[in-house]
C-alpha cells in the first residue's frame, strides 16, 4: 500500500506541473495572434511516416478515423470508436472488460498505441480493456489489419492500432456531457495552448455505467430456447427441473436489466512539451486511469473434453469431491455458471518522457516509458455476494486476488532520408515486463500470500526501408522491412500445491529448453514487405503486402502452463498477407475498394477445460487459417441540394475460418465467435441550418458455437463427431443522433443506440438493448 500511495503522489505532482499552464491563460491569449506550430513533426504514431513515400499501413489494409467523424458519433472511448471498423467485432468479455476480435483473431495479436506507448494488459499481452482509452483529444486513429510494421516487432502479429492525439495550435478548451436514460453519464474536459515555445494540453473524465437494459427480444422463453440449445444437460441423464442452480434463476429470470454491472471510473491525461529550436523537442506524457467495477457473465460448462493421457472423455467437474457437483452446486465448475467480478481498486498509470529531433536527413524519436497496473479482484458465485467462490486446491475460505503489473522501456526510432525517393527506419526496442499475483482470504482469517510472480526482458532490432519510383508506367512504392526480437524469461515463481510440506512456498521453475538462434529464452526473426502501385493517378492504385511475425506466449500462459521440466508451450507464427485495388470517382470524392486478405497462424495457442485440474490450460493448435473479402466504398458530396453535406461509407466483409487441427485440441473446423458476414454502414448528414443527421450501424451474420451432438462412451477414441455446432443470433443495429449547433461552437445533441433493440450473437452475453441519451458540447 505503502509504494500505490508514493506512486499515486508522483503522479499528483506531475499533474499538477502540467496543469500549471492553465492559469498562464492571459500569456497564452497574447501570444495566439502570432504563434506557429508547435514542431514540425509528431510522436504520436510508432510508425515514421512520410507522406511522399507510402509505407506499410498503406499498402496493408488500413482505415483511418479522423476526429469529425470521433465527434459525429458522440465516441468516448476506444471501444465506442472500433465499433464502426470493419472486420471488427467488438464485445464486453466475461470480465466486463471491453474488447475485440479482429478477422476472428483475439486482441492479443493486434497491438495498440496511444502516442506512441503500447497499452495493454503487461500479464496477458493483451490489448487491455479498451474502455480505459478515451478519444476526446483524438487526432486521428490508424487501424491496420493483417500485416503490420517491421518496426513493432512481435507486436501487432494481425494487425496494429495507433491513436494519435491532437496538439495545441491555438488555447482551446473543450466540454462534452452526457446522460443516458439507464443512469449512466459522461463527462469530459479538455484544455490546451502553446505558450512561446512550449505547449501542453490536459483531459479529464468522469463516467459512470449502471446495470443496463438487455433487448425485449430476449425475453424468458428466448432465453429457455437458448440455454435449451446451449447447455447440454439431457445427454448427462438429467432434466431441467434437476439444475437446482442460481445461476439458471438469475438468467432466466432476469427483471430486464443486465445485473451487477456497474463501473465508476476517472481518468487524468497530459501532455507538455517543449520546441528547444524548431528542430528540437522535449516533454512528457502521463495518463492515470482509476476505476470500481462489477460485471458478471454466464457460461455453459457442459462440453465434454477429451484426455489424451487417459483415453477417455470427461465431463466438468463430475464426481468427487462435493465442490463438482455440478449439478447443484454454483460456480466455475458448475454446469451452467454466473461468475459475478468486483473490482474495488483497479487502477493505470503511464509516464512517458520523449525526446524528437531532426538534425538535417536523420529524424529522431525517443521514448522512455513506465506502466503500472494494479487491481484486486473479488469473485462471487452470485450476483448478490452472499457466496463466494473457494479456490480449489486451497479448500479453505473463499479469497479475492490482486495483480500488481509494470512494464518499463524505452523506444527509440530513427530515420535516414538517404534520397526523395528512399527512407530508411530503425526501431531499437527494450523492456522488462513483470507481475506479481497475491492472495487474501475475503474474510481475512489468514495473512496475504504470493501465489505467483514473473519477470521476462523483450528486444526488438528493426529496420524498415520506404522507397518510391516515378515511372512512365506510373507511380510505385515498396516497403520491405525484418526485426529481431528475442523473449528472455528471467524469473518464473509458482506456488507449490496443497498437499507441498508448505504450500505457500514459491518455487523456481525451470526456463524453456528450444534451441535460440541468437539470444535469450526465445527469438525470432520477423520480415515483412509492402507494394503501392498508381498506374493511373487519382483513378486506379493496387495494394498488396504480406508479413511473418512471431507472438511469444504471454507470462500468464506461463504461469498456467509451466511444470518443474518443461513449458510444453510453443510461440505462435503468423503468416498475414493481403492484395486489392482501389479506384476513385468524382476528383477522389467517391472511392471503392476491394481487398481479399489471409492469415495463418501456426502452433495457435488455445484456453481448452481441463477436468483434470478443474481449470482451463493452455496447448497448442497445429494451425489456424483466416482469410476473406473485404468490400468498401465511401464518399464525400459537399452542397447537396445547396442545403447539406454528405459524408457516407459502406463496407462488406466475409470471413472464413479454417482450423487444421486434428487433434482433441479441437471440436470443428470453424473458428466459434466469428461472423462470416459482417456488414456496416454510416452516413453523416450536416445541413446548413447546423442540424445533423447521423446514421451508423452494423449486421453480422452466422456465427457459431459447438455444443455436445451426443456423449460417447467411456473409453471411445477421440472424434469431433462428438460435437455440433449451434448458430447463434445475427444481430442488426442501428443507431441514430441528432445534432444542432447552438451559436458557433455549442451543440447540443438526442441519441438512441441500438434502435433495433438487438442483442449479441451470444445470447449469455447480450449487451445493451435500445439505449437513449442526450448531451451536448462546448468549445471556447
Amino acid at each position: 500500500m505503502k509504494e500505490k500511495r508514493t506512486i499515486k503522489s508522483f503522479l499528483m505532482i506531475l499533474f499538477i506541473t502540467i496543469s500549471l499552464p492553465i492559469f498562464a491563460q492571459e500569456k497564452a491569449q497574447k501570444n495566439t495572434k502570432n504563434n506557429k506550430k508547435t514542431s514540425t513533426f509528431s510522436i504520436g504514431e510508432i510508425v515514421v511516416r512520410d507522406k511522399a513515400i507510402a509505407n506499410i499501413e498503406d499498402a496493408a489494409t488500413t482505415t483511418e478515423i479522423s476526429s469529425k467523424q470521433i465527434e459525429a458519433r458522440s465516441d468516448k472511448t476506444l471501444s465506442d470508436t472500433l465499433k464502426s471498423v470493419p472486420g471488427i467485432n467488438v464485445i464486453r468479455d466475461k470480465k466486463g472488460k471491453m474488447v475485440f476480435t479482429m478477422r476472428g483473431l483475439e486482441q492479443s495479436n493486434v497491438a495498440t498505441f496511444v502516442d506512441g506507448i503500447p497499452m495493454q494488459d503487461i500479464k496477458t499481452n493483451g490489448g487491455g480493456d479498451l474502455f480505459k482509452i478515451p478519444v476526446i483529444n483524438t487526432s486521428r486513429i490508424v487501424v491496420t489489419r493483417g500485416v503490420s510494421s517491421a518496426l513493432y516487432g512481435t507486436l501487432g502479429s494481425a494487425g496494429a492500432i495507433n491513436v494519435i492525439s491532437k496538439r495545441p495550435e491555438k488555447m482551446f478548451t473543450q466540454v462534452d456531457a452526457e446522460y443516458g436514460v439507464t443512469k449512466d453519464y459522461n463527462f469530459n474536459i479538455a484544455h490546451g495552448a502553446p505558450i512561446g515555445n512550449f505547449y501542453y494540453w490536459i483531459t479529464a473524465s468522469v463516467a459512470k455505467e449502471d446495470s443496463f437494459p438487455i433487448s425485449g427480444k430476449l425475453d424468458k422463453t428466448k432465453k429457455r430456447e437458448w440455454f435449451d440449445k446451449l447447455v447440454q444437460y439431457q445427454l448427462l441423464g438429467k432434466t431441467f427441473n434437476d439444475l437446482t442452480l442460481t445461476s439458471v434463476s438469475n438468467y432466466l429470470n432476469d427483471t430486464g436489466k443486465w445485473n451487477h454491472t456497474e463501473t465508476f471510473k476517472y481518468q487524468v491525461a497530459g501532455k507538455v512539451g517543449y520546441n528547444i529550436t524548431d528542430d528540437i523537442e522535449a516533454g512528457i506524457s502521463a495518463s492515470y486511469y482509476s476505476s470500481k467495477r462489477k460485471s458478471n457473465s454466464f457460461q455453459s460448462n457442459t462440453t465434454l473434453s477429451y484426455d489424451d493421457e487417459d483415453s477417455n472423455w470427461n465431463f466438468p467437474n463430475e464426481g468427487t469431491p462435493a465442490w463438482k457437483n455440478a449439478y447443484t452446486k454454483d460456480g466455475k465448475g458448475a454446469i451452467f455458471g454466473d461468475r459475478a467480478f468486483d473490482w474495488p481498486e483497479d487502477y493505470y498509470i503511464t509516464v512517458a518522457p520523449y525526446f524528437l529531433g531532426k538534425f538535417g536527413k536523420l529524424n529522431v524519436k525517443t521514448s522512455l516509458f513506465f506502466v503500472n497496473r494494479f487491481d484486486n479482484t473479488k469473485l462471487w458465485m452470485d450476483q448478490d455476494e452472499s457466496s463466494a467462490y473457494l479456490i480449489p486446491l486451497q479448500f479453505g475460505p473463499a479469497e479475492e486476488s490482486s495483480y500488481d503489473e509494470t512494464s518499463i522501456g524505452i523506444n527509440i526510432l530513427p530515420t535516414y532520408k538517404i534520397s526523395s525517393w528512399n527512407t530508411i527506419g530503425f526501431s531499437i526496442m527494450a523492456k522488462n515486463d513483470s507481475f506479481q499475483n497475491d492472495y487474501e482470504p475475503i474474510d481475512r482469517s489468514s495473512a496475504k500470500y504470493t501465489d505467483s510472480k514473473m519477470s521476462i526482458n523483450y528486444y526488438t532490432l528493426g529496420i524498415e526501408d520506404q522507397m518510391k519510383f516515378d515511372t512512365i508506367a506510373g507511380d510505385l512504392s515498396l516497403t520491405a522491412g525484418i526485426s529481431y526480437d528475442t523473449q528472455d524469461i528471467r524469473n518464473i515463481e509458482i506456488k507449490k500445491g496443497k498437499n507441498a510440506p508448505d504450500k505457500y512456498e514459491l518455487v523456481k521453475q525451470t526456463l524453456p529448453s528450444e534451441d535460440v538462434t541468437i539470444f535469450g529464452t526465445r527469438d525470432s526473426f520477423n520480415p515483412v514487405a509492402g507494394l503501392v502501385y498508381d498506374p493511373i493517378k487519382d483513378f486506379l492504385k493496387i495494394r498488396s503486402s504480406f508479413g511473418i511475425k512471431t507472438k511469444f506466449p504471454s507470462m500468464s500462459q506461463y504461469k498456467d502452463i509451466v511444470t518443474s521440466t518443461d513449458t510444453k508451450i510453443k510461440p505462435e507464427r503468423s503468416y498475414n498477407g493481403n492484395a486489392g485495388i482501389e479506384l476513385f470517382f468524382l476528383k477522389k470524392t467517391l472511392s471503392f475498394r476491394s481487398d481479399y486478405f489471409y492469415s495463418r497462424i501456426n502452433d495457435k495457442i488455445l484456453n481448452i477445460f481441463d477436468p483434470t485440474l478443474a481449470d482451463e490450460v493452455y496447448s497448442n493448435l497445429s494451425g489456424v487459417v483466416v482469410q476473406g473479402t473485404e468490400i468498401s466504398t465511401k464518399g464525400n458530396l459537399e452542397n447537396v441540394s445547396k442545403i447539406m453535406d454528405i459524408d457516407f461509407e459502406l463496407s462488406y466483409v466475409y470471413t472464413h475460418t479454417k482450423n487444421n487441427d486434428t487433434s482433441s485440441l479441437t471440436k470443428g473446423t470453424r473458428l466459434e465467435d466469428t461472423p462470416i458476414h459482417q456488414v456496416m454502414a454510416q452516413i453523416n448528414m450536416n445541413f446548413i441550418t447546423g442540424t445533423s443527421l447521423n446514421l451508423w450501424g452494423s449486421f453480422q451474420y452466422d456465427q457459431i458455437q459447438y455444443v455436445m451432438a451426443y456423449k460417447p462412451a467411456d473409453g471411445s477414441a477421440f472424434t469431433k463427431d462428438a460435437y455440433t455446432t449451434v448458430k447463434l443470433n445475427n444481430p442488426l443495429k442501428l443507431n441514430i443522433k441528432i445534432s444542432q449547433k447552438v451559436f458557433e461552437n455549442h451543440t447540443v445533441y438526442v441519441m438512441c443506440k441500438n434502435v433495433t433493440d438487438d442483442y449479441n450473437a451470444d445470447p449469455f452475453n447480450p449487451g445493451p438493448g435500445r439505449t437513449y441519451h442526450i448531451g451536448g458540447s462546448a468549445k471556447f
